[in-house]
């Protein structure tokens, strides 16, 4: 956890969410789920078939999370858990490394795991004044939360992608927006030309695509002389 993500569930009861979690963790490329001893059965046939083969590629294991807890926050891991609450998840910045805590089906997460948890986060309904279900399902929530880890994870920091843009002759300054899907750059219009600029932005863009770890689309705008021109690789 000290470099990377962990999951930790806190007595899981149903085998098919357990097995589902286990593919979440596969495909958002999570290699450890740490269990308390009350949660389900990972070698249960209902679990592995709910896995649909990630079983071979992530590691789980059953501990006494309580003391698991403690020795990790004595390491100043972040400890990550959803209550109702926390902290909106969107607009708190996310590390890319810590243990995310995910509690019982009915009781969520206990008490005395509560206790050990130093960033409580909250998966806001939409929208915010609809009167909608109680909670969601744990797998469904670990689904979300990890998308969103994953998500800020791949956006480099601002300040990388804003170095990136002005590392390139001719441009003055950089912003990046949009949670770095959108790099404004502002250049000398005496050096370059609606050709160059053309160029200029698709140049930026297939760097920057290339310093994501999950790259989707960038949109690159050079503003000189009050007219934009842009490229969206």
């Amino acid at each position: 956890p000290s470099a990377s993500l962990v999951l930790a569930l806190d007595g899981i009861q149903d085998p098919g969410n357990l097995g589902t979690i286990i593919r979440l963790a596969d495909w958002f490329g999570i290699e450890h789920i740490v269990c308390s001893p009350d949660t389900a059965d990972v070698f249960s046939p209902k679990t592995v078939q709910a896995t649909m083969g990630a079983l071979a590629h992530v590691k789980v294991h059953y501990t006494e999370l309580e003391d698991y807890l403690k020795a990790q926050a004595a390491r100043q891991i972040p400890l990550f858990g959803t209550f109702l609450d926390g902290e909106n998840m969107y607009t708190k910045e996310l590390s890319a490394n810590g243990i995310i805590v995910m509690g019982n089906e009915g009781n969520g997460i206990r008490p005395q795991i509560e206790k050990l948890i130093n960033q409580k986060l909250y998966i806001p309904s939409f929208p915010p004044e609809r009167e909608t279900s109680e909670s969601l399902n744990v797998a469904i929530a670990t689904a979300v939360i990890c998308a969103e880890f994953r998500r800020c994870q791949g956006n480099a920091a601002w300040e990388e992608l804003e170095g990136i843009a002005t590392s390139f002759e001719g441009v003055s300054k950089a912003y990046a927006i949009q949670a770095g899907r959108e790099i404004r750059v502002m250049v000398n219009p005496d050096n370059v030309d609606d050709d160059a600029t053309y160029l200029l932005c698709k140049d930026i863009a297939e760097k920057i695509e290339k310093t994501l770890t999950y790259p989707g689309q960038i949109r690159v705008t050079v503003i000189r002389e009050r007219r934009a021109m842009g490229f969206a690789k």
